[in-house]
């Protein structure tokens, strides 16, 4: 055996030597490094940890409920684009002094408000009149002092004494005492391309049973009926109209068409939403612990949904938690119950005591003539016998 062959089973053995001393060291470092970790883990708050598992596990599943909105995005003429394929467009209303006036021209107004809502042919139409009151801070007091004439052609006492008071106008304003309101109309027009997917029975439910198993994997067997409840929202309620853009533009002339006509027929001073003020309006009805409302994307057929319902809606009984604020419906019937008349509306908008923030609608739905003409009929019947 020559000296090489000598020094080599000499370097192989010092090495293997080596390798299994380290070997050792490592091991005995993992069994000590393991029983610290378990006596720091005994030692932890055992509270802390099981928040911070719900929280990894909640990553996947937000915490509250899911809400869901019917808009999906507005196009550059101002409409509210609905998940169904249907369009709404929104006019500022300057409201006519009909308070005090005189009774003939109340029933003008009357007759032809209702010749507007004959216009619409379409059914299925819904038209809203929203009055919208809120406290007045002092806009009108400040509108009243800038109309003001000038010191010089007004008699100095007596407009000393108009400044007294309106001293005690502004602490009333201050103490939001007064209102201030605004009308809108809103006209939500249906429209059907003749190329929009087929809504039949058997459509949706081949789409509901693969979201009610999406569901129940989430949720489990414990719940079915939420489960049940959420896949049937989303194939029937929130199931998207896609078209193409020359599809696009003729439901869009078509819902213009309809629009026209109430502008053409209505009696009141109309002003329509622009693209922005549409925005800015659906933003913070959806969002109200919003002040503003983000910039709107050029894209018109970008998807406004998650936008739209990234607020908390939460509570139950007569009234929920819309982000920060308590909101109730308080609904009435619809004439001709002996206890509701047209000129309610009159009385609440001048109602000193509503200076809350407040929205009365006015909801009317056009029906199919000969359906509602056979369901009179059948009530005169019932009324007969």
């Amino acid at each position: 055996m020559d000296i090489y062959t000598i020094i080599g089973i000499a370097v192989a053995v010092c090495a293997a030597g080596l390798g299994t001393g380290l070997g050792l060291r490592i091991l005995s470092l993992k069994r000590r490094s393991g029983a610290l970790i378990q006596s720091v883990g005994v030692a932890c708050n055992t509270e802390e940890r099981s928040v911070a598992d719900t929280a990894r596990r909640c990553l996947s599943s937000p915490v509250g409920s899911r809400r869901t909105t019917s808009v999906h995005g507005i196009n550059a003429d101002g409409y509210l684009r609905h998940t169904d394929g249907s369009y709404t467009k929104a006019y500022h209303l300057r409201m006519p002094a009909t308070l005090y006036a005189e009774g003939e021209t109340v029933e003008r107004l009357y007759n032809d408000w209702a010749r507007t809502l004959q216009s619409l042919k379409q059914q299925n139409c819904v038209v809203q009149l929203r009055h919208d009151v809120w406290p007045d801070r002092g806009r009108a007091l400040g509108a009243h002092i800038k109309a003001q004439a000038h010191t010089k052609d007004t008699y100095m006492p007596a407009r000393m004494l108009h400044t007294v008071g309106l001293t005690g106008t502004e602490s009333a304003a201050r103490g939001a005492q007064y209102q201030d309101d605004r009308l809108t109309l809103w006209v939500r027009v249906p429209v059907r391309h003749a190329n929009d997917p087929s809504r039949a029975r058997l459509g949706l439910l081949a789409n509901f049973f693969p979201a009610l198993a999406k569901e129940m994997r989430k949720r489990g067997l414990a719940g079915l009926l939420r489960s049940v409840a959420t896949a049937w929202t989303r194939t029937n309620i929130e199931s998207l109209c896609v078209r193409a853009r020359l599809d696009e533009g003729a439901a869009c002339e078509a819902a213009s068409e309809h629009f026209a006509a109430v502008e053409h027929m209505c009696p009141l001073e109309l002003r329509p939403f622009t693209r922005e003020e549409m925005w800015h309006e659906v933003y913070r009805s959806h969002r109200l612990n919003e002040r503003a409302a983000p910039t709107l994307p050029l894209v018109e057929g970008a998807d406004l949904r998650q936008h739209l319902c990234g607020e908390e809606l939460t509570g139950s009984g007569q009234f929920i938690m819309h982000g920060d604020y308590p909101v109730a419906i308080v609904s009435l019937f619809r004439p001709p119950t002996p206890i509701i008349s047209a000129g309610m509306l009159r009385v609440m908008t001048a109602n000193p005591n509503l200076v809350f923030r407040h929205t009365t609608v006015v909801e009317y739905l056009t029906l199919d003539q000969e359906k509602a003409k056979t369901h009179l009929r059948d009530q005169s019947k019932d009324l007969s016998r």
